[in-house]
């Protein structure tokens, strides 16, 4: 997609508030950040914010791709309570299409997005199934890459972050990663 093709979000803050959102099962949907194939540049300094997906974007970051790549984010993080859960998109055979709890978008068919993440504070907890709770996007193309990650954790901040077992195309069962670069299907993960 051309960059104008995206619904990009650059700017956004939230400093406080109680956010809950949630998608049903879609394809490049994200629960805050960029559309389909969107960036996302986003800044989180207080609130109690939850967010749910079952999406191959992100719950809080970039927008997933389909064809092409996912939406990449630059994402700061420096104070708030944040659940950030992303269970991936179950197609009608079973498989787990990757998705990102916090950070860039992922991609069906092509390769993933890349994430530039600083959090400093705050309380996180970020899961996802089958690819990264905080990191880049990853891709469910074999022939494809994952997105790289540049991932700063400093000051007061306490993390949780899990990345479960999922069924992805072309794969098997696949471990996602807690914290970094999510495994291209078919290879492990860094």
């Amino acid at each position: 997609d051309s960059p104008e093709d995206r619904d990009d979000a650059n700017g956004m803050e939230i400093r406080g508030g109680t956010i809950y959102v949630g998608n049903h099962v879609g394809e490049p949907c994200t629960g805050i950040g960029g559309g389909g194939n969107g960036f996302c540049g986003l800044t989180i300094s207080g609130g109690i914010i939850t967010a749910m997906a079952h999406t191959g974007g992100s719950a809080i970051g970039g927008g997933g791709g389909i064809t092409s790549t996912g939406g990449d984010a630059v994402i700061t993080i420096t104070g708030g309570e944040i659940y950030a859960y992303n269970y991936g998109i179950k197609d009608d055979t079973g498989k787990i299409r990757l998705g990102v709890a916090i950070g860039s978008g992922s991609s069906y068919g092509s390769s993933g997005s890349a994430a530039t993440i600083t959090i400093t504070g705050g309380t996180i907890h970020a899961e996802s199934y089958g690819s990264t709770a905080i990191g880049s996007g990853g891709t469910s193309n074999k022939d494809k890459t994952s997105g790289d990650a540049s991932i700063t954790i400093s000051g007061s901040a306490v993390i949780v972050a899990e990345a479960k077992s999922g069924i992805v195309e072309g794969s098997g069962n696949m471990v996602g990663v807690a914290i970094g670069t999510t495994p291209t299907a078919g290879k492990s993960g860094s």
